[in-house]
């Protein structure tokens, strides 16, 4: 999805589109079993990096022990997440370029392995976790480059003020989700290559979300224009 800049955008924006329309349709979708303990579900994030941080060096130990202090912060004092069934893992392998024609950038996702009824903001959240993680050639734009998925995915469905505070947060926990999860699996299998292929560059990603405050986070997102976020400045 890295290519010209131009098509990136657009393309990011229409990935957050999608998985927005994804989420509308999955609203009215209830299976109890997807009420899971579940290592990927990022309601349950703060379990995950406490017993998986002890795995990590320093000193991204302590960066990650950051992250779980904001991460409970948050849990303790952020009213009206809203909860749903969403796809849970949008990240650059699941999500295809299928367009033709008319429609170049049309775009679709596989694997739902990882479906689980959760925050519905995490669908979000994670997606732009792995725009940043992705974006390391152009780590400058990285953050900007994600809004543009937050722009498409609100084009169907706003996020309310207590969504809004715990975005930020939201990202960074999956970011050290998949650097603590990796770890562990690394202590086992140190030439797991399928491991680092996100944990290594989560790492800088999350040093780059945690060199911003929220209200520089919200600023970037003011930035994007009018629906057309790959025309911004």
């Amino acid at each position: 999805m890295f290519e010209e800049e131009e098509s990136t955008k657009r393309r990011l924006y229409n990935l957050g589109e999608m998985l927005g329309k994804l989420d509308m349709a999955l609203k009215t979708f209830y299976d109890p079993s997807l009420v899971r303990t579940f290592t990927w579900n990022l309601k349950q994030g703060g379990d995950v990096i406490r017993r998986f941080n002890e795995f990590v060096e320093s000193p991204e130990k302590e960066m990650i022990r950051d992250v779980l202090d904001r991460f409970e912060h948050m849990v303790r004092t952020v009213n009206g997440l809203r909860e749903s069934v969403i796809h849970n893992d949008a990240n650059d392998n699941n999500v295809l370029i299928c367009g033709s024609g008319d429609d170049p950038d049309a775009l679709g996702i596989i694997d739902f392995g990882d479906l689980v009824y959760t925050w519905t903001v995490s669908e979000v959240a994670i997606a732009m976790a792995y725009v940043i993680i992705n974006s390391q050639t152009k780590q400058e734009d990285a953050i900007s480059y994600a809004m543009n998925v937050l722009a498409g995915y609100e084009s169907v469905i706003k996020l309310n003020e207590g969504e809004r505070k715990a975005l930020p947060i939201l990202i960074c926990a999956r970011m050290s989700v998949s650097i603590t999860v990796a770890a562990r699996g690394l202590k086992d299998d140190p030439n797991n290559e399928y491991l680092k292929i996100h944990a290594i560059p989560a790492r800088k990603a999350l040093r780059l979300m945690l060199s911003i405050d929220p209200v520089q986070f919200w600023q970037k997102y003011r930035k994007i224009s009018n629906g057309k976020p790959w025309e911004s400045n």
